[in-house]
């Protein structure tokens, strides 16, 4: 497969594997990334920070943030691209439920570890701006989502803020 970069070359795809998909994560501007913050049932009351992403196929969390708390299931592994490292394989995917504002949120994330390049904890990808009816507002600087009849709104946070408030420790 070849696809046109965004400079005008062409760049030549990998085609996917019949027996396995590859899914694409990652931004190729880690430096205009923005993140938001969200808790879940296994990461034991800890704010946990994802990368928003909707050029990601699919929504990650590295397993260090679970802290040995969570089950997840092997036979479920995928291999994933990131736009500037290797095809990894992930550990396989885990049942977490996300807690905002009072509602528990039933999501599946993939677990990685530490070799997929980012900063903070996860990726939010197409898969949950799909099924929570996701949008982003550049201009309100929010991602707003729906899950059974309740709006969320969570203030998107650049990358700078983001490592301002990992050094003060918030």
């Amino acid at each position: 497969m070849i696809i046109i970069g965004r400079r005008g070359n062409e760049v030549r795809r990998p085609e996917q594997p019949p027996d396995r998909l590859l899914y694409s994560v990652g931004s190729e501007n880690k430096e205009r990334c923005d993140y938001i913050t969200l808790e879940l049932d296994v990461s034991q009351g800890r704010k946990l920070q994802f990368l928003v992403d909707s050029g990601t196929d699919i929504s990650l969390v590295k397993s260090y943030t679970l802290l040995g708390t969570a089950e997840f299931e092997p036979k479920d592994r995928v291999r994933v691209k990131s736009v500037e490292g290797p095809v990894i394989e992930t550990h396989g995917s885990i049942e977490t439920r996300i807690r905002e504002g009072g509602i528990d949120i039933p999501f599946h994330f993939q677990l990685v570890s530490k070799q997929v390049d980012l900063k903070g904890d996860g990726i939010l990808g197409r898969d949950f701006f799909k099924s929570m009816q996701a949008r982003i507002c550049y201009k309100e600087r929010s991602l707003t989502f729906r899950h059974a009849g309740c709006v969320m709104r969570k203030k998107l946070i650049p990358l700078p803020e983001l490592e301002r408030e990992a050094q003060r420790g918030e």
